[in-house]
């Protein structure tokens, strides 16, 4: 409990102490804030719409490759052969001595 208190109380003045540089910052030079707002923003959004050379999914259906990979998904494999289990007989001796010491 105690130390949930202590890191509210840091957490908060790491907080304000980042809003008072941000202020700051504002108040001396306007650009030097705008810029890395926009880096964000731009990184933000690319990720979560990337551009239309960069997804995985191809937006033409009737290439070759496509069909290749429907004809692929419809042939049902087993995942293994049956192999018939083999039993291997070792070499080892009966006898309960190590063979080299």
């Amino acid at each position: 409990m105690r130390s949930k208190v202590i890191s509210y109380i840091v957490l908060t003045l790491i907080a304000l102490l980042i809003l008072i540089g941000i202020i700051q910052t504002w108040q001396d030079n306007k650009m030097f804030i705008i810029i890395p707002i926009v880096l964000f923003g731009l990184i933000f959004y690319f990720l979560k719409r990337p551009p239309a050379f960069l997804s995985k999914e191809s937006k033409t259906r009737g290439t070759y490759q496509s069909a290749v990979r429907q004809s692929k998904a419809k042939k049902e494999r087993p995942r293994s052969k049956t192999v018939p289990f083999k039993v291997i007989e070792g070499g080892r001796d009966d006898s309960d001595t190590p063979r080299y010491h």
